[in-house]
């Protein structure tokens, strides 16, 4: 099937939108001409916002349904939760597996413990601490382990393992003889 141009995607937005929006009252105060604008407009964010590929009146419709579940007037949604409910359209061209490299953050991380920069806890506790170099490693956890203990005092150890896994374990002895 070859792609809609945008008028063909505007009329058929406009469609499936008059049809969903025979289920609310229409706002008050707007005469049949502010209606037919308002429909227009709401039409044309799908023809602009909506990604091209695939089935558009299916993408239109899970639009539709995800509104349907979550608007809580009996009048018509604002054309802003139309917007908001579509597909992002920046982040469905750009996927993260194709621009994210792991290595290079890992890179990232290790550049800022050489130069005692704060570097985030899920670095130093998640998959990626076994990238980094373990002379740093230790004195990021242990700064972490007090930082944690200065907040939490004794629910530390459970709050850090119930987060982190068991990798918190070493820097809690009683905890760690426990489990």
């Amino acid at each position: 099937m070859s792609q809609l141009n945008f008028q063909q995607r505007k009329d058929s937005a406009k469609s499936a939108v008059v049809t969903f929006l025979e289920m609310f009252s229409p706002p008050r105060g707007l005469d049949e001409k502010q209606l037919a604008t308002r429909i227009i407009q709401i039409s044309d964010s799908f023809a602009r916002r909506m990604p091209t590929d695939g089935s558009y009146a299916e993408k239109v419709q899970a639009v539709l349904t995800r509104i349907m579940d979550t608007h809580q007037s009996n009048t018509w949604p604002p054309q802003a939760a139309f917007v908001m409910a579509m597909p992002n359209r920046e982040q469905s061209q750009f996927s993260a597996a194709e621009t994210y490299n792991p290595k290079s953050e890992a890179a990232m991380i290790e550049g800022r413990m050489e130069l005692g920069q704060p570097v985030p806890e899920t670095a130093i506790w998640g998959n990626m601490a076994s990238q980094l170099p373990h002379r740093h490693l230790d004195t990021y956890r242990n700064a972490s382990v007090k930082g944690w203990l200065d907040t939490y005092g004794h629910k530390s150890a459970d709050a850090m393992y119930s987060k982190y896994g068991a990798a918190v374990l070493p820097y809690f002895p009683s905890k760690a003889a426990s489990e």
